[in-house]
């Protein structure tokens, strides 16, 4: 996959020539099937992830993240269900077509432990604040599409069960190809 996604780089650099685009100022999504590692327990879980990000300035756009949880490793997963929304902003570092990203968004932990204690309770979805960190690289292959690789670190806990409190912080990565329309074209200003 990582060699597949280098080969469509290289070949559209060469095939498109070199453009700005941290001047096209684009707005970027994507959806893709992202691995994760839970980082207080042994347990792997997959996520349908998906992001739109807004550059509004050559530095700095502002990105929302979502992960629906579709499953979890092993005979005994420790979740029944989750959903994970962030939003927050990103500082951008250009090199050509490359943008290299680090951002904090802040946001929402919906989780539904599988089971609870020896009798097996049940205590439903819990809600939970929570925020992400992450770092990224994207490159731009055309004006219409780009491939890209983040890992996100995400912070939360499942607290609303009498008697115990659950830290559930994850490393969540995803990388794949996403789609871009441009909001801005090179060379243009809107100054007076």
């Amino acid at each position: 996959m990582v060699r597949t996604l280098i080969a469509i780089a290289l070949v559209s650099k060469g095939v498109f020539g070199q453009v700005d685009f941290s001047e096209y100022r684009p707005l970027s999504t994507s959806l893709t099937i992202s691995p994760a590692w839970m980082l207080n327990r042994d347990q792997n879980n997959t996520y349908l992830s998906g992001f739109a990000e807004l550059h509004t300035s050559r530095n700095t756009s502002f990105r929302g993240d979502v992960y629906l949880y579709i499953d979890g490793n092993g005979d005994a997963p420790f979740l029944r269900s989750a959903v994970r929304s962030y939003f927050g902003a990103n500082y951008n570092f250009w090199r050509g077509n490359a943008c290299s990203s680090l951002g904090f968004q802040p946001g929402v932990t919906i989780m539904e432990p599988a089971r609870f204690g020896e009798s097996g309770e049940s205590y439903g979805p819990q809600f939970s604040p929570s925020f992400a960190l992450s770092a990224g690289m994207t490159y731009y292959i055309w004006t219409y599409f780009h491939v890209y690789a983040n890992l996100t670190y995400v912070r939360s806990k499942i607290s609303g069960i009498p008697g115990a409190l659950f830290q559930t912080d994850e490393l969540i990565f995803s990388a794949g190809l996403g789609f871009q329309i441009p909001t801005k074209k090179p060379g243009i200003t809107h100054e007076i």
